[in-house]
């Protein structure tokens, strides 16, 4: 995404910052020379390097067979051939290893990835997934200081377009900052994946430092030491704010939900992935059955741990679509495998649903943190 972004940046540069309109085409080919120079001199100086380095000890066969692995049911060919052919050259299989993380990290975003989302389940995409988690997943504080920004262009827009020119230059920086996160939300929009807020992590240091930007301004730009004073007293409040939301979450900051959302607690019924649940409760579900002195227990749990290795005999792996009846005794389940199985197929989803709907009624007796109910079936 940074190389539809540079282009951007680089033209609308050399047509705002050209003194001689007859030269735009000249400091055009200037700018792009120094762009692709800058490329050039990270792919050799930077990329080429590091990942030639990784590459030393691995066997030139087993990272051809890996690349085909990853990469073989990509939706361009024709990169697929190139990247197997570099595979095969000894000087660029860094650069090999390189290309197929990003075709790998494409091929995944077109590919999509079944998730629940607002009471459904599908495999595909939602158009409003991305608005709705900036609304819920994000402090309360931040959109309202973002709204003052916003309010407080609004106002000077009159201001803004009388020198419209000389704004841009002299803020040319927040410009780029706006193509940037232009660009990298109309590329969350019309991509497949929908698993996380974190996919959206390369946005938030440019919408900080754009508020606070917008923030100063406006103070500033008060017409009386009193009124600085209010709206100085108004931020702080809101900085107060967001900083309390963040301790008071502590440490589950990954399911958090902000109040519009009914808090962390109700906040998984939004969306779950790594929303809510990426596994990072397992070691309070192990200290509750320490706790609880529990001898057997079933679980259905979503993560990268491994049950058995820390549990032994007291693991039983539990599969709602292959049980036919509910287990009896303890019983441990994943709230993002609860809600794949409780939640209603969107439109066109074909796989198996409604395998955890005799749970909906039970109550947990129990929690592991947020993410892991926990029951006691009779």
């Amino acid at each position: 995404l940074l190389i539809p972004f540079f282009v951007v940046i680089t033209l609308l540069y050399a047509i705002i910052f050209s003194e001689n309109k007859n030269k735009i085409l000249k400091q055009l080919i200037v700018y792009s020379g120094k762009a692709f120079l800058s490329a050039l001199i990270g792919v050799i100086f930077v990329i080429w390097p590091i990942y030639q380095f990784h590459v030393i000890n691995y066997p030139v066969e087993h990272q051809l067979r890996d690349t085909i692995a990853d990469i073989s049911g990509h939706p361009v060919p024709f990169m697929v051939d190139v990247n197997i052919w570099m595979t095969e050259q000894e000087p660029l299989r860094g650069l090999a290893q390189y290309l197929r993380g990003l075709l790998m990290a494409s091929q995944r975003t077109m590919w999509g990835n079944t998730a629940t989302f607002m009471g459904e389940i599908s495999a595909d995409s939602w158009p409003h997934y991305f608005p709705v988690l900036y609304l819920l997943k994000i402090p309360l504080a931040l959109h309202f200081l973002t709204l003052i920004v916003l309010i407080g262009a609004f106002f000077g827009i009159k201001r803004i377009a009388r020198q419209f020119i000389k704004q841009i230059r002299d803020n040319f920086w927040l410009i780029a900052f706006l193509i940037w996160i232009s660009i990298y939300w109309a590329a969350t929009l019309v991509g497949n994946l929908n698993i996380g807020i974190r996919h959206l992590l390369p946005i938030f240091p440019f919408v900080y430092i754009i508020v606070v930007w917008g923030i100063i301004k406006i103070i500033k730009a008060m017409k009386t030491e009193k009124q600085k004073q209010l709206m100085a007293g108004v931020v702080f409040i809101l900085f107060g704010w967001y900083a309390v939301s963040s301790l008071a979450t502590f440490p589950h900051y990954i399911p958090y939900y902000n109040e519009l959302a009914g808090g962390t607690k109700n906040g998984y019924r939004i969306s779950v992935d790594s929303n809510y649940d990426w596994g990072q409760d397992f070691y309070r579900l192990l200290s509750f059955i320490e706790k609880n002195e529990i001898t057997k227990i079933h679980i259905d749990y979503f993560g990268g741990e491994d049950p058995e290795y820390w549990l032994k005999e007291r693991y039983v792996r539990f599969n709602p679509k292959e049980e036919k009846e509910p287990p009896k005794g303890w019983l441990a389940v994943s709230l993002n495998h609860f809600m794949g199985g409780t939640v209603d197929p969107a439109p066109g989803f074909d796989q198996e649903t409604g395998y955890y709907d005799w749970l909906k009624d039970v109550k947990p007796i129990a929690k592991a943190g947020h993410s892991i109910l926990i029951y006691y079936i009779d």
